[in-house]
């Protein structure tokens, strides 16, 4: 009797733990990958991975794709990523993907659905730990677009809600941040 327990513990170990484990150990080799820059390592890895991997790692995995598709400028596989994201039922990683989605969609010259995404974003979660990124994104997308006044409206208010944080360091050579002549409605 013992024996058919052991064997019976030792087919669950092989079936279910250790393969658990080595997903796993995939997403955190490919989170380190991603850290250190290296972009279609990570592309070609999770390729692997995305269709093998069970649903509590997919949408992470199909994050972390996602935007090493973004880096490598490949904006179709990107945005396929996180809709697919935005189509699952668990909510972890939703406004994560949202913001990827707009990020595509800026880069691909798409300001308006970009925008969209970005407003909804802060109306959704005024304060969202992701607002200073998001503020900084609208900034670039009005400039892209030609309009100065309203970029340079985001900036200051990036300036003035999140003094400390890195996107203002990176708006340091986008505009000049002056006070906006009819400010942004909270």
């Amino acid at each position: 009797m013992r024996m058919k327990k052991n064997k019976l513990y030792f087919a669950l170990l092989i079936f279910f733990i250790i393969p658990a484990i080595a997903r796993a150990a995939n997403l955190d080799s490919l989170k380190a990958n991603f850290l250190r820059g290296n972009y279609r390592r990570v592309i070609f890895e999770a390729q692997a991975l995305v269709n093998n991997i069970d649903i509590s790692g997919a949408e992470e995995l199909n994050y972390i794709l996602g935007l090493s598709y973004l880096k490598e400028s490949k904006l179709e596989q990107a945005q396929a990523c996180f809709t697919r994201i935005l189509g699952a039922s668990s909510n972890k990683f939703k406004a994560l993907a949202n913001l990827g989605l707009a990020d595509a969609y800026l880069m691909a010259g798409r300001f308006g659905e970009a925008q969209d995404i970005y407003a909804k974003l802060i109306t959704d979660d005024p304060n969202s730990s992701q607002k200073a990124a998001i503020l900084y994104r609208l900034s670039q997308l009005e400039f892209k677009k030609g309009n100065i006044q309203q970029g340079n409206d985001y900036l200051f208010k990036l300036k003035r809600d999140f003094p400390l944080s890195p996107e203002l360091r990176l708006a340091k050579g986008l505009s000049l941040i002056t006070p906006p002549v009819s400010p942004l409605n909270d």
